[in-house]
């Protein structure tokens, strides 16, 4: 099942590395869906999209981030500096 994958790190290469990692790893099959590597705060608003993402976001947004309802309730967020992951529960198929 596709969901939305956010990758936390201070190092935008790390990001970059990780995010491209995470793609290929999914090889044969492809990520046709949000992809985007570093995501400039600017853009944040990109993070409550309907569909599945692989996003990058630098550590130190990390509060205006996890700010966002979505991110909290659909994203499964990976912080790279602490080797830690997160995730909601998904719900129960019926």
């Amino acid at each position: 099942q596709e969901r939305k994958v956010l990758l936390l790190s201070h190092s935008s290469s790390t990001l970059a590395a990780a995010a491209a990692s995470l793609k290929y790893l999914l090889f044969p099959l492809q990520w046709r869906y949000l992809y985007v590597p570093v995501l400039a705060p600017s853009m944040f608003q990109y993070l409550d999209c309907p569909t599945p993402y692989l996003v990058g976001v630098s550590a130190a947004h990390r509060p205006q981030v996890l700010g966002i309802a979505s991110v909290q309730q659909e994203a499964l967020i990976i912080d790279l500096e602490n080797d830690q992951v997160f995730a909601q529960r998904a719900a129960a198929l019926p």
